[in-house]
């Protein structure tokens, strides 16, 4: 080892701060330099001179080094307060008379806190900015926080300039649990403090980092703290950590906020613990003080003055004043499923895609007709879970239920099988790696088994409701008595979550009437996933309007189907293009009343969207006239592409259609006005054409950034 530099790092005393960070720098840069640290309080610098390389002195008022005779290059000083400014001990010092009289014996400085580092540069080209780290080992977050908030203290309780007894003491009294240390404990009695709090508190005056603030946001604290050190580069207050005056009443409302968002608050704190492994770990910051070393020993080239920022995931989020959530989705559809899929999986997959641009996680947990398995869509973790019908003790049970007349019971039990093994599959997920959010949707009641705060759960359940399978069922003629017990499951699954939304007014005010329950309304985030293909399918009329989507009664289907012969009798050159599923057949019905002109309508299966969109694009207007819908996607598609809507009034479709700018309502059912507005459309005396753009209120509502953080704000997820 004799050949290894010989460095003398002066620290103060062997538990605090400057003796943790110089073990930190032995422990990581012992294979380049000899390193040997002497704690001036506790013993005598007696190492000769002639043996000593680099002398390395983190207290700047420290003088106790000077019987040695150093030469100035051979000193670095680190500048870890602004105590010489605002203590009278230290004369208050201006930044030039400050150096004049502390740095003028060392070569180097250098500072752990971007603030000082732009004072002291003012005034010395030597200044060097060595941001100090933390052991991320031994610094880390422990289990879940539970129970009300918690708040800590860390450092010496003697130091006036802590503010511990003067601010926070009686910030928190009688109101808060409050924690401090005095002094005198070991670093793994600190760190198990640390994963104990929710909040670090610091009242402190003039330092430049402080160094439990590193420590505690690493274990994933919350901190709450003056303006000091080294606070703003890692804070953005409100977002990951508040920034308070320094006075009692600024501490207490502090406080008072954290409890009140206690969750968002703990969020924060593991961002935070991921915040500070990529940006101020020691195994990532060490070897700034050794090229430091090394260009004051003559062996490499100075170093740049100001540390270089490392942006990793954490810090984009952060500049954006995100905090990333993890949100699951337990849908029945999904469009890794079912490319042309129904809007349920369309919904989902926007929202899930809205959340990832705006810096959260989401995936998805789906049944799956392929088995059991994870891929990835579009970037976004897919859990896919078997399907019930696909099991074989299922498919007993269901013939069982047919055999002994009780075929009423084979829905709801297979859709509470597949809701248990999505719940299960969550759970193991969850083992993993937590959620803040799970949203499951009332459709089909996969939720039904999903725990949430009610149940015990940390993070809350909340169930978008995307329609009343009861309505729907009667208006497509389906039988309101094989369905009970399967709507008695959906009421119940959306009547257990911790919330409950619907995308529209309309819907709301439905499941207020009919059911007693309140829903929220949260707009679903509105945008088109893919260009329109080049070119549509062949053979399109030349002039055309279309009808796209759920080819069913419940959408208006049939009475299209029955306006369709007035319209040919004022306007015979009238066409359309169908495209869609046609579930119940009924589509051969509907044409035969279409004599002469059945080959006017071109029927097209479902197609990929940037097919769907280069015809719809093509389309002179949509005709969408709902009986109950709940803000359909076609609509919005259809207002996205800049294409006239012609629907129906107290369906929701008003609310996306503002009759004689963008589109004409009329009262479902109403045949003859639904052939009037077509023919108006048609021969152009509506007012409305093709290509706007879609503006107003609703949708503002609809854009990605404003539709995730309302879902992150009805869950208490987003910054408060």
């Amino acid at each position: 080892m004799s050949h290894l530099p010989r460095v003398v790092l002066l620290a103060d005393r062997p538990d605090w701060a400057f003796s943790f960070v110089a073990r930190a720098l032995m422990a990581r840069l012992s294979q380049r330099f000899c390193f040997r640290l002497i704690h001036r309080e506790c013993e005598a610098l007696d190492v000769p001179a002639d043996e000593i390389d680099l002398l390395y002195v983190f207290w700047w008022g420290d003088r106790s080094y000077q019987h040695l005779g150093l030469p100035p290059e051979r000193i670095i000083k680190e500048v870890a307060s602004h105590r010489w400014a605002i203590e009278e001990r230290f004369g208050q010092l201006s930044p030039q008379a400050f150096a004049a009289e502390y740095l003028a014996d060392c070569a180097r400085v250098t500072t752990p806190s971007v603030r000082l580092f732009e004072t002291l540069r003012a005034v010395r080209s030597d200044v060097f900015h060595c941001p100090n780290g933390v052991d991320v080992a031994r610094f880390r977050p422990g289990r879940p926080r539970r129970g009300p908030l918690r708040i800590g203290w860390v450092g010496n309780p003697r130091d006036t300039t802590k503010g511990l007894h003067e601010i926070l003491k009686p910030a928190a009294a009688r109101a808060f649990h409050f924690e401090h240390t005095d002094g005198r404990r070991s670093l793994d009695e600190v760190a198990r403090l640390y994963q104990r709090i929710d909040v670090l508190a610091i009242a402190s005056r003039a330092e430049s980092q402080p160094l439990p603030l590193l420590e505690a946001m690493a274990s994933g604290c919350f901190p709450v703290t003056t303006d000091v050190g080294v606070a703003p580069e890692l804070i953005r207050s409100g977002c990951n950590g508040l920034l308070a005056e320094r006075d009692i009443s600024a501490f207490r409302d502090a406080f008072d906020w954290c409890a009140q968002h206690l969750d968002f608050v703990r969020r924060a704190g593991r961002f935070n613990a991921g915040l500070v492994a990529q940006e101020r770990g020691w195994d990532r910051l060490a070897d700034r003080f050794g090229a430091l070393f090394d260009a004051a020993l003559g062996r490499a080239p100075e170093i740049p003055a100001r540390a270089p920022l490392q942006v990793g995931s954490a810090r984009s989020a952060l500049s954006r004043g995100v905090i990333p959530a993890r949100v699951a989705f337990v849908t029945p559809e999904f469009v890794s499923e079912d490319a042309g899929g129904g809007g349920l999986g369309t919904y989902v997959g926007r929202m899930a895609r809205a959340l990832v641009e705006a810096g959260h996680a989401a995936e998805i947990f789906v049944p799956s007709a392929r088995g059991p398995g994870r891929i990835e869509c579009d970037g976004i973790p897919v859990h896919r879970v078997r399907r019930a019908v696909d099991s074989r003790i299922v498919q007993a049970l269901l013939r069982t239920c047919r055999a002994l007349g009780l075929r009423r019971l084979a829905r709801p039990l297979l859709c509470g099988i597949e809701a248990a093994r999505l719940a299960r599959a969550l759970r193991r997920r969850e083992a993993q790696a937590p959620f803040d959010l799970v949203q499951s949707s009332e459709y089909l009641a996969v939720g039904s088994f999903v725990r949430g705060r009610r149940r015990g759960a940390r993070r809350p359940h909340l169930v978008r409701c995307s329609n009343d399978g009861a309505r729907i069922a009667a208006i497509n003629r389906g039988s309101a008595a094989a369905r009970s017990w399967l709507d008695g499951l959906e009421r119940r699954c959306v009547r257990g979550a911790d919330a409950a939304y619907a995308p529209s007014h309309f819907l709301a005010r439905h499941y207020a009437a009919q059911h007693g329950i309140p829903l929220a309304v949260l707009r679903p985030p509105i945008f088109l996933e893919v260009e329109p293909a080049p070119e549509p399918p062949p053979d399109l009329p030349k002039r055309y309007f279309i009808h796209f989507g759920q080819l069913t009664r419940i959408k208006g289907t049939a009475d299209l189907a029955a306006a369709l012969p007035r319209v040919w009798a004022q306007a015979p050159d009238f066409a359309m293009v169908w495209a869609g599923v046609d579930r119940h057949a009924e589509f051969p019905a509907w044409s035969r009343d279409w004599g002469e002109h059945r080959d006017q309508v071109q029927r097209l299966e479902p197609l990929p969207k940037p097919l769907l969109y280069a015809v719809l694009s093509r389309a002179e207007a949509a005709v969408l006239p709902s009986r109950f819908d709940n803000l359909p996607n076609t609509v919005i598609e259809s207002l996205l592409h800049g294409v006239p809507v012609i629907g129906t009034r107290g369906t929701s479709i008003e609310e996306l259609v503002e009759p004689g700018v963008n589109g004409l309502l009329v009262a479902p059912g109403d045949v003859a006005a639904l052939a009037d507005a077509i023919l108006r459309q048609w021969r152009g005396e509506s007012g409305v054409r093709a290509g706007f753009q879609w503006s107003g209120t609703v949708r503002e509502s609809t854009q990605p950034a404003r539709a995730v953080a309302a879902l992150l704000a009805l869950a208490e997820c987003g910054a408060p």
